[in-house]
């Protein structure tokens, strides 16, 4: 039987000096049958050119030229040009193992009904080389439970991230990554959960995740925020509607989620603390269990400002 066609989806923008090594570690895939598709997303420096010259090499390669908008509409835009049976996205500043695909493809069809195979990663600094664990290596098969308490629990760092993952199609027919957010995984990935039977896991490093300091702008820090908040209660409702016998494990994730948001954003201006404990004593008012309400403040690092941060939301929320 022919394998089927993985469309591996790779947004561009700004990284001339990391693409080729992203599009040199899909190209020499042991998994030959596959469609690269590179969307430039308005990219203002060589970028462009470098797609074309990779298009040219390779004919699985497709470019798609756009308008800047974002790393959402360019990923949108790369499964609507896309034709395979199974889909992955790639940063187009990481890269990735010689097999992931044909490990991820192995996983996802090994049963009926997986939505998705998923491997770990390995982050590094820019001119380090990654390190990669080799031994004890596993795989899983969580099925429609283990989907769920790893929705609320989330113990696979890797599971809220859309990358790093091989999809059936059909998952990115209905569900759309949110044009213009930041943390626009945060806006989906409870969708894609909800919407498998199963998923496939190996604690395997395939994905090489570039982490690059940046300097972050006060208006930036803010806007990062807003949107974290935003998808925040847009999984808290759509968890509400979707696992109705799960409402005190919700509560208590979307209770965790703004407490931590809080803690590590001491920087805050007033107004956008006052308004996550709002949110904060709404739903923890609304919790009857003593237990959640109690295990809602565990697990907070022992500093003082971060202490006194949990204090001052426990007050608020008695009043």
């Amino acid at each position: 039987m022919e394998d089927k066609k993985i469309s591996v989806i790779i947004p561009v923008y700004k990284v001339e000096k990391y693409l080729d090594k992203c599009v040199e570690s899909v190209v020499g895939q042991t998994y030959k049958n596959l469609e690269i598709i590179l969307v430039d997303d308005g990219s203002p420096d060589n970028c462009p050119a470098i797609c074309d010259e990779w298009g040219k090499k390779d004919s699985r390669i497709k470019v798609v030229h756009k308008a800047n908008g974002g790393l959402s509409d360019a990923r949108n835009v790369g499964v609507e040009n896309s034709t395979g049976d199974y889909l992955m996205f790639l940063d187009s500043d990481d890269y990735v193992d010689a097999k992931i695909c044909e490990k991820l493809y192995s996983l996802l069809t090994q049963e009926e009904n997986i939505g998705f195979s998923m491997c770990e990663f390995s982050k590094f600094l820019d001119g380090e080389t990654p390190q990669v664990k080799t031994d004890g290596i596993v795989q899983k098969v969580f099925d429609r439970q283990g989907i769920i308490d790893q929705i609320f629990d989330c113990n696979i760092e890797l599971l809220m991230i859309a990358c790093a993952k091989l999809y059936k199609r059909e998952i990115f027919e209905k569900i759309k990554f949110p044009v213009g957010k930041l943390h626009e995984d945060e806006f989906v990935t409870h969708e894609v959960l909800c919407s498998c039977e199963k998923f496939a896991y190996t604690n395997e490093q395939m994905y090489f995740y570039l982490t690059r300091p940046t300097s972050i702008t006060c208006s930036k820090g803010i806007r990062n925020i807003e949107h974290l908040l935003e998808a925040f209660e847009n999984r808290f409702n759509y968890l509400n509607e979707n696992l109705p016998d799960c409402g005190n494990r919700n509560k208590l994730l979307y209770l965790k989620n703004l407490r931590a948001l809080y803690a590590y954003n001491l920087w805050l201006p007033k107004e956008y603390k006052k308004q996550i404990i709002v949110k904060f004593k709404t739903v923890y008012k609304q919790a009857k269990d003593h237990g959640l309400k109690n295990k809602a403040f565990r697990l907070l690092p022992n500093t003082t400002s971060k202490i006194y941060m949990v204090m001052k939301v426990k007050k608020h929320a008695k009043k």
